[in-house]
């Protein structure tokens, strides 16, 4: 949580003297078969091409907007939502902000996600949207490792209701 609130340059010296301090390398590959894997690009064109998801945006290095610069906040989020297009092979037009609390981001991030054509953005604040609900600072339905499927029943019908 400390780290979260720094200047994100800040927070890249913090994480490369952790990494020192652990003899550990920040550029090392995942192993494809380790948990903490993410999806390569071919899965996930695989996966768009099933035509059950959709691929938001989400910054280029997980800044949390509010903390940066106009200049700094229009390059992450552009920087993200041109790679999500090279990858999907079409215009992005969903967001979900890094952390997604209050200060996370800010009216500038609002505005420049207009600019960018951004017609959703989700926060992580928990609750359901109504008609009126701003599409730039969506709420969500949480869903955690911990909850079983009667659980995430009952989440969905409260969501729907």
């Amino acid at each position: 949580a400390r780290l979260k609130r720094l200047p994100h340059t800040d927070l890249e010296a913090e994480l490369a003297a952790i990494c020192r301090t652990l003899e550990s390398d920040p550029d090392e590959r995942v192993a494809r078969d380790s948990p903490y894997s993410i999806l390569d690009a071919s899965s996930t064109r695989r996966l768009l091409g099933s035509g059950l998801v959709e691929l938001g945006a989400h910054t280029r290095t997980h800044a949390i907007l509010g903390l940066l610069s106009e200049d700094e906040q229009r390059q992450e989020i552009r920087g993200s939502l041109e790679a999500v297009e090279r990858l999907s092979g079409r215009p992005c037009g969903l967001f979900a902000y890094p952390n997604g609390a209050p200060g996370d981001y800010d009216p500038t991030t609002l505005r420049l996600m207009r600019e960018a054509g951004v017609s959703g953005a989700v926060t992580s604040l928990a609750g359901v949207n109504g008609v009126g609900a701003p599409r730039l600072e969506l709420r969500r339905c949480p869903v955690g490792a911990g909850l079983d499927l009667a659980g995430f029943e009952l989440m969905t019908l409260r969501c729907l209701l």
